[in-house]
């Protein structure tokens, strides 16, 4: 869970190739489902040129305390070799 003080967040980090789906809440309540899965030309994104990736975007909230939450549901692609969440940062956004 993060807790923050804005308007809006991101939650950054990785797609990789033993990722799984998540579900997202805002505020306690559920805003969407997402898929973390990723591979490409053969090789996971592993190295870390995906850390910089917008696992969670959320606008346009009223200026004030909120929380986001992102919950491994324990679903993935069948292509990914697990359910992990990767998460390396966040930026918040203040009206001010």
């Amino acid at each position: 869970m993060f807790k923050f003080n804005g308007t809006g967040a991101v939650l950054m980090g990785r797609f990789d190739m033993d990722c799984g789906q998540v579900d997202i809440f805002v505020d306690g309540e559920f805003y969407r489902s997402k898929d973390l899965y990723y591979k490409m030309m053969g090789w996971g994104a592993g190295d870390g040129w995906l850390n910089g990736a917008h696992l969670a975007h959320v606008m346009n909230l009223e200026e004030g305390d909120h929380e986001i939450s992102m919950v491994i549901n324990g679903k993935k692609n069948e292509k990914s070799t697990g359910t992990k969440l990767k998460v390396a940062r966040a930026i918040v956004y203040k009206n001010k």
